[in-house]
């Protein structure tokens, strides 16, 4: 993309003129010249360029989610301090998150982007996930979440919201064990007897005692979930995936376990966790593979982007990465002419369409084709 066609998207970005994915392109090119200190903006005044730079800043702002947000906000309206190191941190890793590769985030090389930015809608749009899920009590009786109101389900469950199901004190009736499942293209979150906070990726099956008191407190999941646990040394909690277990010691960690992955991985956030006689550190991740466990440091941030609402690649095979496509847009995939020999790498907003996923990934040498909810991949 030349000086030209970032004039064009400046005006229209200034004018309220620009579309979604032109404002991404822009944000992406900033935030991927922020430390030259000679980019040229060809505006009035230097007021001017700062108050745009702060609108371009606040929009990527608002539409992230970190832990210490107060941290980045200090550095982010202000514009003297852009070549401060942290910042700088800050700047690249947003640049990935929005996922659209102006220079250097999909590793085969920079493409002309204007053709993109003009092209026009797919008229099949396939829309992103939503909050869903169906929880199966010991009964048998089965609820399907998003078509109930908010409010008592049980005299101890509760629907708290769209995306929530919470647990408050015991039931005296069912004490046997209940399922949380979320369909392909569905998520949610479920707050369990024990005040644990799990969140459930697509198509993905969480098992538990509907009081969960026991010792230990035992979960069984399959797919993919984020825990954040409520630690009790008297009553560890655990998670079996498999035929392996994994054991917290007052922790946060990320569980990817599909059965159509050659292997189970377990990420660890913070605190820390057992698997067999293997204790994992932050940033680590635990990769099980024919009953072998082998922990490898991580960038966390990949293993949790989709809690965070984002695909996250790094370095990623082109199979992968159609995996996660296929989980959150219910699709299936079909592949012509072999799977192409192609890694990605950045970030891309699950709130998209799978068309425009598909028209970002399309930057490297890559081709889809869309038919009756089924993407084609040719090289």
């Amino acid at each position: 993309m030349n000086q030209d066609d970032i004039e064009i998207l400046i005006k229209k970005y200034l004018d309220n003129t620009a579309t979604a994915e032109e404002k991404l392109y822009l944000q992406n090119w900033y935030l991927n010249n922020i430390n030259q200190g000679d980019t040229i903006w060809n505006l009035d005044n230097e007021d001017s360029e700062n108050n745009l730079k702060n609108q371009i800043l606040s929009e990527i702002y608002s539409r992230l989610e970190f832990d210490d947000k107060s941290v980045i906000k200090e550095d982010i309206y202000n514009p003297k301090r852009t070549k401060n190191k942290l910042w700088l941190k800050y700047a690249a890793f947003l640049a990935c998150l929005i996922g659209l590769s102006i220079t250097y985030y999909f590793f085969n090389g920079h493409k002309d982007h204007r053709n993109i930015i003009s092209r026009n809608n797919e008229p099949e749009k396939i829309i992103g996930g939503k909050n869903g899920a169906i929880l199966t009590l010991s009964n048998g009786r089965q609820i399907q979440l998003e078509k109930i109101k908010q409010g008592s389900i049980t005299d101890y469950i509760q629907k708290q919201n769209d995306s929530t199901l919470s647990y408050a004190g015991k039931s005296e009736i069912d004490t046997g064990f209940n399922i949380l499942e979320t369909p392909i293209g569905c998520q949610y979150r479920v707050i369990l007897p024990d005040q644990t906070m799990v969140w459930l990726d697509a198509g993905s099956s969480l098992k538990y005692a509907s009081t969960l008191a026991g010792k230990p407190r035992m979960v069984y999941l399959t797919g993919e979930a984020y825990f954040i646990v409520k630690h009790d040394p008297i009553h560890p909690f655990r998670v079996k995936v498999g035929n392996q277990i994994i054991e917290d010691i007052g922790t946060v960690f990320n569980v990817n376990a599909y059965d159509d992955e050659s292997s189970i991985k377990a990420t660890l956030i913070q605190g820390a966790i057992k698997i067999g006689i293997n204790k994992i550190s932050p940033g680590e991740q635990a990769v099980i593979k024919n009953n072998s466990v082998h922990i490898i440091s991580v960038d966390t941030m990949e293993a949790v982007g989709w809690k965070n609402g984002y695909f996250i690649f790094n370095n990623t095979e082109v199979k992968e990465a159609m995996k996660q496509i296929a989980r959150w847009y219910n699709v299936r995939i079909e592949y012509k002419g072999g799977i192409p020999d192609i890694k990605f790498g950045g970030g891309i907003s699950r709130n998209n369409t799978a068309n425009e996923v598909l028209s970002i990934l399309e930057q490297n040498n890559i081709h889809f084709k869309i038919e009756n909810r089924k993407i084609i991949v040719m090289p």
